[in-house]
């Protein structure tokens, strides 16, 4: 079947033939008129004739094309209306289909739209799940480490205080932290800190109350209370503290820290909602 846009627009233009052969119709009725009109001594001349004969002919033209427009557009017409019943036909086939009347319409939206708002909520769901995935895979990606600058400038700060007695202890098992120790143990090494007889990073793990996320600078806990302060604490922290490599300018205190060392403990990254 045509396209019922095609049929509309050429509906519509035999709809204007057949007003233009209307007007051609009153045209030729004039002419035809005149003549009636004159005396009849007038109306026999040769000019008259012609006119009258001319008219005529305009008349029956007019009527036959307006015949015409009239039965195409009549044509274009029955074609739309049966474009029309097809296409409601159709849609009620497609209905039924569904299980859609015009009595339980309402119920049959209501229905679907439950669907739509349950696929809505599983479809945020799983987005929620993916988001939280792509959110572990980011941290577990994400591998701390001392730039060079830092290292440097601690490094720098550390020196004077060469000998001073240290460890450095990562939480256990955990390779990320490990690695980022080993950072802090390179600068305590370059600043010529006594790492004891078995230099290396220690594994551990944080108890008493002491575990802890990022870096911790740890003292004994009795040597502390009692006073005995190593000199290279206050700068130490300071330098971490501009770098905002630790939390606050603070030194923690624990029995299991030897006496005389300055234990640096780096423990699991922070959430990232911690950051």
């Amino acid at each position: 079947m045509a396209d019922i846009n095609a049929l509309s627009s050429d509906a519509t233009w035999w709809a204007a033939a057949d007003n233009w052969a209307l007007g051609i119709v009153a045209v030729g009725v004039v002419l035809e008129g005149i003549a009636e009109w004159l005396p009849k001594e007038r109306r026999e001349t040769r000019v008259m004739l012609a006119l009258t004969r001319t008219g005529w002919l305009i008349l029956v033209l007019a009527l036959a094309g307006e015949w015409i427009a009239q039965h195409r557009k009549d044509a274009d017409d029955a074609m739309i209306i049966a474009f029309l019943n097809d296409g409601t036909a159709r849609a009620m086939n497609l209905a039924a289909s569904l299980g859609v009347t015009v009595d339980n319409l309402k119920s049959v939206v209501a229905k679907k739209t439950a669907e739509a708002d349950a696929s809505i909520q599983a479809l945020t769901a799983a987005a929620s799940a993916a988001e939280t995935k792509v959110t572990s895979l980011q941290e577990r990606q994400m591998q701390r480490h001392l730039t060079s600058d830092q290292m440097q400038e601690l490094t720098e700060v550390l020196t004077p205080f060469a000998r001073q007695k240290a460890r450095v202890t990562c939480v256990m098992n955990d390779g990320e932290a490990c690695t980022y120790a080993n950072d802090f143990f390179t600068v305590l090494m370059s600043a010529n800190w006594d790492l004891g007889d078995k230099p290396g990073v220690t594994q551990g793990v944080f108890a008493g109350g002491t575990a802890t996320t990022n870096v911790q600078i740890t003292l004994n806990q009795e040597a502390a209370q009692a006073g005995n302060i190593p000199p290279a604490i206050a700068p130490f922290l300071n330098a971490l503290l501009k770098w905002n490599l630790i939390d606050t300018r603070t030194a923690f205190i624990n029995p299991g820290t030897a006496a005389g060392t300055i234990e640096v403990r780096v423990g699991p990254r922070a959430p990232l909602s911690q950051r």
